[in-house]
């Protein structure tokens, strides 16, 4: 996205209107950027959705529309303090089998995301960093920061 700025006499700058996707955008890129995503709660279960589906797909270097939605786990089944889910991919294919990312526990105090290593007994399995570790994923980014400067 390049914008065209008209700066005026006064200093000022014409802003070009910013459109819901291009918002959505911006927050994905915030909850992926290393460095950018801070501790707070989470509210909601479509909160812990959109906090989770953000930090897998940067870390698979993956675009956050791979997700097509989370399985949740409701709350009373779910450990104390945790929202649980599973994220499911697109099918590209005419039959498909499992579309499982994985199962992922979102803490509602700060909002760490953990993988959950055994479904049985809500075993966490390691933490998934807030920052792309995938190297596609981190040139992708600097990609679109880039063109918005």
């Amino acid at each position: 996205m390049v914008f065209n700025l008209t700066k005026h006499a006064e200093g000022n700058y014409d802003r070009p209107a910013m459109t819901k996707s291009f918002v959505m955008l911006l927050a994905i890129i915030g909850l992926s950027a290393p460095g950018c995503a801070k501790s707070r709660p989470v509210a909601t279960a479509q909160a812990a959705c959109a906090l989770v589906t953000a930090r897998v797909t940067a870390q698979r270097g993956l675009p956050a529309r791979h997700v097509i939605f989370c399985d949740e786990i409701a709350e009373a089944d779910s450990p104390a303090g945790y929202y649980v889910m599973a994220l499911r991919a697109r099918c590209a294919e005419d039959v498909c089998g499992s579309t499982l990312m994985g199962w992922f526990a979102i803490d509602k105090m700060n909002g760490d995301v953990f993988e959950v290593e055994d479904v049985a007994d809500w075993g966490l399995g390691r933490r998934v960093a807030s920052g792309s570790s995938h190297p596609r994923s981190a040139l992708l980014g600097m990609k679109v920061r880039a063109r918005m400067v």
